[in-house]
């Protein structure tokens, strides 16, 4: 059976919301592009439709949703070049072609229009609190970030960079296949929402190489990782950081299964990056940047507060839409999208 995978399109950080959609969706000749409000029913006929995929035998990319990890905002199915993907902000999708290589599918056709007009004050003012809660969730990650920027200045300074660039080599030639050309995807392994760092449990790799990291240096090694396997010409998918599309979170090397990230449990035995700074030098900056790290802390304990509120409001929203659904009908869409898909 061909191996499914999962990762995330997009990513809560401090730009704001950051999609990856395009890259994920461009090699598919055809997408269908679910419209509808939150509970309607998109993530149940994603699941349904990757399902089926399965039990076919074929491999599927599923694509998690970033605000809530256990539902889906896509799927891909690879053999087939055909995405199923939901297409409501914050990561609207356009027909590229309509018609000829994309479709629009409305599944707000099939709830009770004049239900949810009654509830109208209730359904702006949630939203409403959605949207604020949110927002202000950008605000703290984007001082957070800014911080972060200060405190990286800082231990950028102390790297012993020709150290860490031939480690990176020899990395490179330990876990990696003998490549011939070049090539990086990005794919989003982990995400920060209400619930926290969550990653996807099905990224691709068998391997997981840790990275013990206690300054926050990481994404450095992994940029020298990159680079030395564009040197030898090595295929490898790469995530930027959870909450910043400016700093790369994981590398996976493709043809090995290998995966470097300082995000996750294994039992492998951990890089230690610690080796790569300047011990004498971090004296003289410590206190400093303890104190800028406890800070980025403190805020982004203060965002996810602020993303469990929005959630929250999410979930009231579901609750009024979800009655006013009549989900036979998106049963039925379901068995028409699985017949012509899978024809």
């Amino acid at each position: 059976m061909a191996k499914s995978t999962g990762y995330f399109a997009g990513a809560n950080g401090e730009s704001g919301f950051v999609s990856y959609f395009e890259g994920a969706l461009a090699p598919c000749k055809r997408v269908y592009i679910l419209k509808g409000g939150c509970g309607c029913g998109k993530s149940g006929l994603m699941k349904r439709l990757a399902a089926e995929a399965e039990k076919r035998g074929e491999a599927v990319e599923r694509i998690y949703c970033a605000s809530d990890p256990e539902s889906l905002d896509g799927v891909v199915l690879t053999e087939r070049k055909v995405a199923v993907a939901d297409g409501t902000a914050p990561h609207e999708i356009s027909p590229r072609m309509p018609g000829a290589a994309d479709r629009l599918v409305n599944l707000g056709e099939f709830w009770d229009s004049a239900r949810l007009q009654s509830r109208r004050e209730e359904i702006k003012t949630l939203t409403d609190k959605k949207q604020s809660a949110i927002s202000r969730a950008y605000s703290l990650m984007a001082a957070q970030g800014c911080l972060e920027a200060e405190r990286q200045k800082l231990l950028e300074g102390l790297i012993l960079w020709d150290k860490m660039y031939a480690a990176a080599r020899r990395t490179v030639k330990q876990y990696a296949a003998k490549g011939t050309e070049f090539t990086a995807t990005v794919r989003q392994r982990c995400v920060f929402c209400s619930k926290g760092f969550v990653c996807a449990p099905d990224y691709g790799e068998t391997r997981l190489i840790p990275l013990k990291d206690s300054l926050g240096i990481s994404h450095l090694f992994l940029e020298q990782l990159l680079a030395a396997a564009h040197s030898k010409g090595v295929r490898v998918t790469v995530s930027p950081s959870a909450l910043s599309p400016y700093r790369i979170g994981s590398v996976l090397f493709e043809d090995t299964e290998v995966l470097f990230s300082a995000d996750g449990e294994s039992r492998e035995k951990p890089l230690n990056l610690g080796r790569f700074v300047d011990r004498k030098k971090l004296t003289s900056v410590r206190n400093t940047t303890r104190f800028l790290g406890k800070l980025n802390g403190s805020l982004r304990d203060a965002a996810r507060l602020a993303m469990t509120e929005s959630r929250s409001a999410h979930a009231a929203l579901e609750d009024i839409y979800i009655p006013a659904m009549d989900f036979s009908k998106v049963d039925l869409l379901g068995d028409r999208l699985t017949e012509e898909i899978f024809a």
